[in-house]
């Protein structure tokens, strides 16, 4: 696999697009700039179903809690081909510039709702 390949998501006219590409704009359905809500890169814990959002986009920045829950609960949640993928996983987002701070955020979150 070439190695600017990432796994990157973006938030496009409602709909949480996740894939891996070198850069977010290969996400985009309608290369519309305007539609693009925001942008980061992705991690899935499979075993315990959940989809770690993190970081920002160099092309579109961050984008905001809100616009990502608006597509969680419009159910629209996955890659170009399958919508339903992350159904019944539990999204958590944060603004960390990297996966090991993401982990750290999202530990500390655990440990208040525990």
């Amino acid at each position: 696999m070439d190695e600017d390949v990432k796994p990157k998501w973006i938030v496009e006219d409602g709909c949480l697009i996740i894939g891996r590409v070198t850069y977010h704009h290969e996400l985009s359905c309608t290369n519309d700039q305007t539609k693009v809500k925001g942008g980061g890169y992705w991690h899935i814990d499979k075993e315990n179903k959940i989809l770690h959002l993190y970081g920002e986009s160099t092309t579109y920045s961050y984008c905001k809690s809100e616009d990502i829950m608006e597509c969680v609960r419009a159910g629209k949640v996955g890659t170009w081909a399958n919508e339903e993928q992350f159904r019944d996983y539990y999204i958590y987002a944060t603004r960390a510039s990297s996966l090991e701070v993401h982990m750290m955020e999202y530990n500390r979150h655990l440990e208040k709702t525990a």
